[in-house]
């Protein structure tokens, strides 16, 4: 069975690789989280405006977005994006076109509902 051999020792090195991946960007989202925080202290002690409350709210949104929000936001905008082509298919079919167009649309307010 050495093709089934080479094909779980494949898996597990690319499982590892995959895992390597994840903790990288993982380290990077905290790394941007820190930074973030880091300049919103930055700019209430150097910048006492009004115009700095917009920047904290924004950067605060920004904060509280999790991992599994930006993923749903991501594969809803893919989603939205190939309903969009599939639409662009049917010409012809003049309702299939705006069904699609109208969930594609759908979806995209979804996204952008999460940010």
């Amino acid at each position: 069975m050495i093709g089934g051999e080479a094909t779980i020792d494949y898996l597990n090195a690319r499982v590892a690789e995959l895992e390597q991946e994840r903790d990288q960007l993982a380290a990077h989202v905290e790394v941007l989280r820190s930074e973030l925080k880091r300049s919103i202290s930055f700019l209430h002690c150097h910048f006492p405006s009004t115009d700095k409350d917009a920047v904290h709210a924004s950067a605060k949104q920004l904060l509280a977005l999790s991992p599994t929000t930006s993923l749903t936001r991501r594969d809803l905008l893919n989603q939205a994006e190939a309903l969009r082509e599939t639409a662009d298919e049917f010409e012809i079919h003049e309702r299939a076109r705006q069904v699609l167009s109208w969930k594609a649309d759908k979806l995209t307010q979804q996204a952008e509902a999460l940010t």
